[in-house]
């Protein structure tokens, strides 16, 4: 699963959590959770592009003159 799609994830969760129901204490517990998931999924996700760069193989520029014709 995709960081953008974790991260979707738990903003949806966090949107449900106040509706269950759960002691405030608990809320606390889980708010506190689910916010260092997503500072955490935040970081890796800004960090995927440059891996997905590196590991690209660098473009192969063609000559403008050719060896037939020289």
């Amino acid at each position: 699963m995709r960081f953008r799609n974790i991260l979707v994830l738990l903003g949806f969760v966090v949107l449900i959590l106040q509706f269950l129901g759960f002691p405030r204490a608990w809320d606390d517990v889980f708010y506190i959770a689910l916010g260092l998931l997503v500072m955490a999924f935040s970081y890796l996700s800004g960090k995927e592009p440059q891996r997905a760069r590196a590991e690209a193989p660098a473009p192969v520029e063609k000559s403008p003159v050719s060896e037939t014709q020289a």
